[in-house]
């Protein structure tokens, strides 16, 4: 502890003792602020538990709450206090034995027993402590007493018990058909808490995944992920069902899904590939994409269909645009400028101009490709770069008598594009013949 915050808590440890009941509140306050770092005044602070004054109780009992370890011999003073006449000090009991966590094990059967205590508020605290601690240290009567709350009208009371159960372990395995239909409650948060309770208890949930699978088509964002997070991994998972769901449904189900696809990892990679055969272009184009965020830009670029390579790029085209791509994925499409087929070097050529800087270092060497189609199509897409390849101009120009008639229109329409940094190539880009023997007369 450093120096100054040491002399600090000494200070407010001796306030403990001062007369006034508003000093001992507010130096027990100012200790739990310090949280283990009061340990050494865990004393003093513990003797402020049964204090005459109800503000300085609490206060001392929220700070050692906070002290961890070091409040552990005085749990039990605090557990005193969860059969005190007044409901505002059971309260701050059951709430600061929770935080403590294991240390308070001990005591985890009587705050139990204020889930049916006469006061609302400490019955709804109670029960969001055992949604931390679950009711694995607990007698089995109380998991009855909590299964109640499932029914309760308040959502939040619905939506703790749920969680508690979730946490028990096999001390709640009796509550997992009271938990299932709670998948079906009319809060999302209720529904998420359900889908992530069963989640937790694996294989012996495996009859409600089905159940548990519609809710990854939730309307509710939260429940759609949470759904993902109890699922995955899970060998009754049905991939397969849920990559058809690509295909089937309207537009907006359908990128759901995608969604929960790719949180799903590679095990649904091969599944999805087979859809790069569907008939309907926007399935195909979402399967694309899905591929994409699973890992799978290189296979699908050099896919076997000119279809699909084209789309790819386009897709890359549209998530990338000034934006870095890996660089052998840059790689592949810039080889994709010597494609056998025009459809696929057009549209490499678009998706490298399209991406801009990024793609700059990986087309420019191809104007001196030997092929002829490779030095159009990078002829092309520096176009598009338009400014941004605007230094590379003079480059651009000498294709301007390339012995290649449509490599020199390429060079010609390309410098068009690049601005005021094309102009001073205007006059050889416009001279109404760019044969070989011009050329020659021009060297």
């Amino acid at each position: 502890m450093p120096k100054a915050e040491t002399v600090f808590a000494a200070k407010q440890a001796k306030l403990l003792r001062h007369s006034n009941k508003a000093t001992r509140a507010a130096a027990a306050e100012a200790l739990g602020k310090l949280g283990e770092s009061a340990a050494p005044h865990v004393k003093a602070l513990a003797v402020l538990v049964n204090d005459e004054d109800i503000d300085v109780q609490l206060n001392a009992v929220d700070a050692l709450s906070m002290l961890g370890e070091a409040a552990a011999p005085y749990a039990t003073r605090i557990a005193g206090l969860l059969e005190n006449d007044s409901s505002v000090l059971r309260a701050a009991a059951v709430q600061a034995l929770g935080k403590l966590g294991e240390i308070a094990m001990p005591h985890f059967g009587a705050m139990a027993k204020l889930l049916t205590d006469e006061n609302q508020h400490v019955t709804y605290f109670a029960l969001e402590v055992f949604r931390d601690l679950g009711f694995k240290a607990v007698a089995p009567d109380a998991v009855t007493t909590a299964a109640q709350f499932l029914e309760s009208d308040n959502w939040k009371y619905r939506r703790a018990a749920v969680e508690a159960f979730g946490n028990s372990g096999d001390a709640a395995i009796g509550s997992i058909e009271h938990i299932a239909q709670m998948l079906t409650d009319e809060h999302a948060a209720v529904r998420s808490a359900a889908v992530i309770a069963l989640g937790n208890f694996e294989g012996r949930a495996k009859r409600y995944v089905p159940a548990m699978t519609c809710l990854l088509n939730d309307s509710d964002a939260t429940v759609r992920r949470a759904s993902v997070d109890a699922l995955r991994g899970c060998p009754m998972l049905d991939i397969a069902g849920l990559v058809r769901q690509l295909a089937e449904g309207d537009p907006r189900s359908r990128l759901i899904m995608a969604e929960n696809i790719v949180a799903f990892g590679p095990s649904a990679t091969p599944h999805i590939h087979e859809l790069l055969g569907h008939p309907v272009r926007e399935v195909v184009q979402l399967s694309i994409r899905v591929l994409y965020q699973l890992g799978e830009a290189r296979s699908l670029l050099s896919h076997k269909s000119a279809d699909i390579r084209c789309m790819s790029l386009e897709m890359l085209a549209d998530v990338y645009v000034n934006e870095p791509l890996e660089q052998d994925i840059l790689d592949v499409m810039a080889s994709l400028l010597g494609d056998q087929e025009s459809v696929v070097r057009s549209s490499a050529a678009a998706a490298l101009g399209s991406l801009g800087a990024p793609a700059l270092a990986v087309v420019l060497p191809l104007l001196r490709h030997s092929a002829v189609e490779v030095r159009s199509a990078a002829l092309t897409a520096l176009g598009q770069m338009k400014e941004t390849a605007s230094s590379h101009a003079a480059d651009m120009a000498d294709l301007l008598w390339d012995g290649d008639i449509t490599v020199r229109l390429d060079a010609s329409k390309a410098l068009s594009q690049l601005g005021e940094c094309g102009t001073p190539y205007s006059a050889a880009a416009n001279m109404p013949c760019l044969d070989m023997e011009g050329a020659k007369s021009l060297e």
